[in-house]
């Protein structure tokens, strides 16, 4: 068995303060616990004193009020509607403003493990091997005119089982990239190590036997994947 080994983990080094980012992804977390109880006050808020400032405004449109209480309920209505527009606002610019300081903290952490991915997904795909096992005799089925004889080229490569290692790279660079703005940093540090388990499982020297076409077995010499 052989293994591609992968260590990235144990080679990181970032000045920035992880417990910072650790307290973010807490508060971050705690907010979104809040969100439920927010969405609450807001229905109540519609389904009670809003809807009756509602109503009286409408009444007062339809019955003609004068313009002096028509302008009260417009007043009482619009500072209605602040007080449900804006716990829900503060809640999300808080939301931001954590998420932008936790992404600028965790940013040459981030940088410095996608170095690292770039470094071995190049190594891998230079991991691709192949070698002829020579011609094989195969009987085809021409129907009325009976059967005959081909002989077809076969190799043996270990193409999946590279593959499968550079998809693996490939997937976690798009999340190291894009899927952890509210990762702190001992969260990105455990997703490296887990990556990591994942890629060091996968055995690169397991290889299938297959049928090639003419073609096929050119381009690979020209390519010096033939051993």
């Amino acid at each position: 068995m052989k293994i591609f080994k992968v260590r990235i983990s144990d080679r990181l080094f970032s000045q920035e303060d992880p417990k910072r980012s650790e307290k973010i992804v807490v508060e971050l977390k705690e907010l979104e616990k809040e969100l439920p109880g927010i969405k609450l006050k807001i229905e109540e808020l519609k389904e009670g004193p809003y809807w009756a400032a509602c109503e009286a405004h409408r009444k007062a449109i339809r019955l003609s009020y004068p313009p002096e209480k028509l302008k009260q309920l417009q007043s009482d209505l619009w500072h209605l509607e602040n007080r449900i527009k804006a716990p829900l606002e503060a809640h999300n610019k808080r939301c931001r403003q954590l998420e932008r300081e936790n992404e600028d903290l965790t940013l040459p952490l981030r940088r410095e493990i996608l170095e690292y991915v770039e470094k071995y997904l190049e190594e891998a795909r230079g991991l691709r091997s192949a070698r002829t096992l020579g011609t094989e005799k195969r009987l085809i089925d021409r129907g009325s005119r009976g059967e005959s004889e081909i002989t077809v080229r076969t190799m043996e490569d270990n193409f999946s089982a590279v593959e499968k290692v550079i998809d693996l790279f490939i997937n976690f660079k798009a999340k190291v990239r894009n899927g952890m703005d509210h990762f702190s940093h001992g969260e990105i540090i455990e997703a490296v190590k887990k990556f990591e388990l994942g890629v060091n499982l996968i055995d690169i020297n397991v290889t299938e036997k297959r049928e090639i076409s003419e073609s096929e077995w050119k381009d690979l010499r020209q390519s010096n994947l033939l051993g």
